[in-house]
């Protein structure tokens, strides 16, 4: 493997790594909004 073809590869790698953190970070996300919804539609049922 020659310098080129390895920058390569760690651009690759790396570009993968960032994908997945966001996949991640997405998907924590839609959790924190699901759950506050939940909270928010629990505390409008119980005021009414």
């Amino acid at each position: 493997m020659n310098k080129k073809d390895k920058e390569i590869s760690t651009l690759k790698r790396i570009s993968l790594i960032f994908s997945i953190v966001n996949m991640v970070i997405g998907l924590v996300i839609t959790i924190l909004r699901l759950t506050a919804n939940k909270k928010e539609t629990n505390e409008v049922q119980s005021k009414n």
